[in-house]
């Protein structure tokens, strides 16, 4: 039951302290004075702040209070920005705002979805579970309020997880081979003994083939054929060889200096250059110099003038088009501060209405007047602002005389032009390649004379190339034959050396003959253990997965099953719910409508379908009062169905809003009714209506 309410700090509600009364309380108060906010604070002191129309940082202020009874045990519940407390009583219960919101839920045992519902009916939803829900919809609302969707929920998560359960176990078993255990080779080598066995097998077939590696094929060396010089004869020969080369290299030497002259004798052996013809002396052309500096700067003058891209006129527009953007804009931004007058209406702009016709006569000054009326037209918006910005249009202005400066440029330099020899370079070029050809001239006579004179200074360069060669071919088969001796007796010490090894070699392979088989049999052996370790332990690996495999095979089958069994229990649970709920729920329905009515109407049934019905009939065939009768004994039935009465409050904001005096007073006398009969301890009526009819014990809450 509700006692009290402090509210401080609401933004648009003033302070009050409302006072409840056991019974029948009327909260009254003229349109737009927050009675409905009332009934908004106090689901937040219920239930925080997912009973606000918005967040609490909208109501940084916000400071409210409620005082309440559960079951007769009086209860206190503060909140605000800085503060959120429950006590019992002045005993404190809970602290912050989790922790209170959770404690209001355990002392009630339901949250703000099912008070909606039990307790609080709001503005416009007197009607909701008859007027505008299907039987469908209606049946989705009391499953969800009741909270059987949450057990659909839980059973369409359990089905998901039985159904991955089912797959994996259906995986496993799939997998789920008996591995078979390899069987033991012939001639089957221990690990330890193979390196062992392997080795001395290897070593005796290594010095086999070592062995015959190194047999060499012997081949007698044979002695060489020719007489060889004595010594002194040799040593002359030598001699007369190296003074021939000598002399040959030198002369060799020569004769390409000699043709390298010549060459050179040939290149210098040239005419004298003539005199150019229509050329001016070297003097009258240096005075042309300064005509030519004259015509260099214009030239430069002329490649430095940037003509401008624009014309005085186009820069002239673009400003007009910027400085009229701006000024329309100036004039729509005091223009969206435009109000009516309360007096006369009138649209006008405050304080501004000078500064509005200054704007307009500067525009029309600016531009023709069908333009001007065309803009005016449109509310003088939408122009658009000039394409260049100020600094650009500054510099295209300073541009402006370069077009002038530009053509006196081209007529001076004309000018200078036909005054000016045109083949005056030319000339000048011809002279000074004349000049340079005669000093080359003259310098290829001087060195002519020198190529003479360092040719005869070379002397005779006859050479005997035939006999040089005859001595030096005598030389060489000399050498070929001392050397050719010199192999011959190394090699027969080498063949010697040769057949003396071999011999050894030989009677060493004929005591290794036959290893390399052992070799290659011991390898066969050593292979086959090696495969057989190999599929012994992928055996013992698979042996061990398959019994794993069983453990996790029987595990899934234990939880495939229990998630059967749960989902068949929820199910059977949700049967059993729905099965208790639309009884108790007509029964309760039906007593608090013979009471509300007394006894006009007498029975309300929801039937399977999620249909209503009152005393048989389909609820729209009643009067708007008892239409609003009937729903309202549905919604609290359900109430005292969810709650067991934990809280015997109905709170109702605007009720009889649609209603005439007449069934507004109807709807107040069978809430009176359930108060006088016991059947709800509180009524909190929020109502624009003072009192249509007479009702004992009332609580008249006037919040003005």
């Amino acid at each position: 039951m509700l006692q009290k309410l402090i509210l401080k700090g609401h933004p648009t509600v003033a302070d009050a302290v409302i006072n409840f009364e056991k019974g029948f309380n009327l909260l009254t108060a003229p349109n737009g004075r927050g009675k409905s906010t009332i009934l908004e604070i106090v689901s937040y002191c219920l239930f925080g702040t997912a009973a606000l129309r918005g967040t609490l940082e909208e109501f940084p202020t916000l400071d409210a209070q409620l005082l309440f009874k559960v079951k007769g045990r009086p209860f206190r519940v503060v909140r605000s920005k800085k503060e959120t407390m429950l006590y019992e009583g002045n005993t404190p219960m809970a602290s912050g705002t989790t922790p209170v919101n959770a404690a209001i839920l355990r002392l009630m045992g339901y949250g703000l979805k099912v008070y909606n519902v039990a307790n609080h009916i709001r503005q416009g939803q007197v009607n909701a579970l008859t007027d505008r829900l299907r039987p469908e919809d209606r049946r989705q609302v009391l499953e969800n309020t009741v909270g059987l969707t949450v057990i659909d929920k839980v059973i369409s998560e359990l089905n998901k997880v039985l159904l991955e359960s089912a797959a994996d176990l259906k995986a496993n078993v799939a997998l789920q081979v008996q591995p078979i255990c390899p069987e033991m080779p012939k001639g089957f080598i221990p690990l330890a003994d193979r390196e062992e066995v392997l080795g001395s097998h290897k070593a005796f077939a290594l010095g086999y083939r070592d062995a015959k590696a190194k047999l060499v094929k012997a081949v007698e060396p044979v002695k060489p054929n020719g007489t060889i010089l004595g010594a002194e004869d040799l040593d002359k020969l030598r001699e007369d060889v190296k003074a021939w080369s000598t002399k040959r290299v030198w002369v060799e030497q020569a004769t390409m200096q000699v043709n390298q002259l010549t060459a050179n004798r040939k290149r210098f052996q040239s005419t004298a250059p003539e005199q150019p013809l229509g050329v001016l002396p070297r003097e009258a052309l240096l005075a042309m110099a300064d005509l030519d500096k004259q015509i260099g700067l214009l030239e430069q003058e002329r490649g430095l003038l940037t003509k401008p891209r624009l014309t005085q006129e186009e820069i002239d527009a673009d400003r007009l088009q910027t400085r009229l953007h701006r000024l329309v804009k100036k004039h729509s931004e005091l223009m969206e501060h435009r109000v009516n007058c309360p007096n006369c209406g009138e649209n006008f702009v405050p304080d501004c209405e000078g500064e509005l016709e200054d704007l307009q006569c500067e525009i029309k000054g600016l531009i023709p007047e069908a333009t001007y009326l065309k803009l005016l037209d449109g509310g003088l918006k939408g122009t658009e602002k000039g394409q260049y910005s100020e600094a650009t249009l500054i510099t295209e202005e300073m541009r402006q005389p370069n077009v002038a400066r530009s053509a006196a440029v081209e007529a001076e330099l004309l000018e200078l032009y036909k005054g000016f020899a045109s083949d005056y370079k030319y000339q000048l070029a011809r002279l000074d390649n004349f000049e340079r050809e005669t000093a080359t001239h003259e310098s290829n006579l001087i060195q002519l004379v020198q190529i003479g004179e360092q040719i005869a200074a070379l002397g005779d360069l006859s050479f005997d190339y035939t006999y040089c060669g005859q001595l030096e071919a005598t030389l060489k088969h000399q050498d070929s034959l001392v050397a050719a001796h010199a192999a011959y007796e190394a090699n027969l010490v080498h063949f010697k050396e040769i057949v003396a090894k071999n011999a050894i070699l030989e009677a060493h392979i004929h005591k290794l003959e036959g290893c390399e088989e052992d070799l290659q049999r011991i390898e066969a052996f050593i292979k086959a253990s090696e495969q057989y370790d190999y599929h012994l332990a992928n055996y013992e690996l698979e042996i061990a997965r398959f019994n794993k495999r069983a453990e996790k095979i029987a595990e899934l089958e234990v939880k495939v099953e229990d998630h059967k069994l749960a989902i068949a229990g929820l199910k059977e649970t949700k049967k059993r719910i729905k099965s208790f709920l639309l009884p108790s729920l007509n029964k309760a329905a039906s007593a608090l409508v013979t009471i509300m009515t007394n006894g006009v109407i007498r029975s309300i049934q929801m039937l399977d379908d999620f249909s209503v019905k009152a005393d048989g009939k389909r609820v729209d065939l009643f009067s708007g009062s008892e239409q609003a009768v009937i729903n309202i004994a549905l919604r609290i039935a359900l109430g005292q169905v969810l709650t067991h009465k934990v809280f015997s409050v109905v709170i109702g904001d605007e009720l009889d809003a649609s209603m005439d005096v007449n069934r507004t007073g109807l709807l107040w006398q069978a809430l009176a009714n359930l108060v006088k009969s016991g059947s709800i301890e509180q009524v909190v009526l929020v109502s624009h209506e003072d009192e249509p009819v007479e009702i004992e014990n009332l609580k008249h809450i006037n919040f003005t």
